[in-house]
């Protein structure tokens, strides 16, 4: 079983945070937006098990309603 999408969250973000802000990790994209947690910030990153390469898909820094994020995308810097 490949859990493909890994969600960081936490209550001050910092840029480098690493490891210590990991969640817990989702086989789909949609089963990582609705997992419940308390932060003030979260990202979701897929990872890419033929390459090792991991990915940010989608961010978010505002709640609604303190209940639901609301994802946006995200488009890589080129």
């Amino acid at each position: 079983m490949m859990y493909r999408y890994l969600l960081f969250a936490g209550k001050r973000y910092y840029p480098r945070g690493g490891g210590d802000d990991f969640i817990k990790a989702f086989q789909t994209l949609e089963e990582a937006k609705q997992a419940e947690f308390n932060a003030e910030w979260a990202e979701i990153w897929e990872f890419d098990p033929t390459t090792g390469i991991l990915e940010k898909v989608v961010e978010e820094f505002r709640e609604l309603d303190n209940k639901k994020w609301v994802w946006s995308g995200w488009t890589p810097a080129s």
